[in-house]
């Protein structure tokens, strides 16, 4: 009995040309995700970057862990997004001219990612807010905090309330295409 052969041929020029393009462009543009100049004003005299960078990094000086809401997302998420959003068609389609469109477009799907971050208290991740905060957070008597925040751990949505009294920071988050 023969081994058959077994293999593809067809002209992979385009494919090569693509990947050298996709190369060239990536070296020259890339996409940030984050607080910039015109969404970083805040009504309660931080500013959002200031923010931000507590809840990212945490802050042992203001007992506040650490609730990455853009590195530890856009790692965790931000892969299977783009490629579920964006199709090897599109990819191909590419061209140096609308290089700045397609990452623009990455640049809202990673939007996207980090928002729904702060919608599932970083798919459970965060840790939950201390029941002084939570406490805090909550209007009322005493007596009524109380039984609300007993019943919010009870029923484990302490997350809910994480970093969204005033979506101020949630609100903030933008993306923009910078050359290098």
């Amino acid at each position: 009995m023969s081994a058959k052969k077994s293999g593809f041929r067809g002209d992979l020029r385009g494919l090569k040309n693509l990947s050298e393009s996709l190369y060239a462009l990536r070296s020259k543009y890339h996409v940030r995700v984050g607080v910039f100049g015109d969404k970083n004003v805040r009504d309660d005299g931080l500013t959002n970057a200031e923010v931000g960078a507590v809840h990212e990094f945490g802050s042992v000086e203001r007992k506040i862990p650490q609730r990455s809401f853009l590195r530890t997302p856009l790692i965790m998420k931000a892969q299977a997004a783009v490629s579920k959003e964006i199709k090897e068609k599109d990819l191909k389609a590419l061209t140096k001219y609308d290089v700045v469109g397609y990452l623009k477009r990455v640049g809202k799907i990673a939007e996207g990612v980090v928002d729904q971050a702060f919608q599932t208290g970083c798919w459970g991740q965060w840790p939950q807010l201390a029941y002084s905060t939570l406490l805090s957070k909550l209007r009322g008597s005493l007596q009524r905090r109380r039984q609300m925040a007993a019943e919010q751990i009870h029923e484990g949505k302490q997350h809910s309330a994480i970093l969204v009294q005033s979506a101020q920071l949630r609100h903030s988050i933008t993306s923009k295409v910078v050359g290098r």
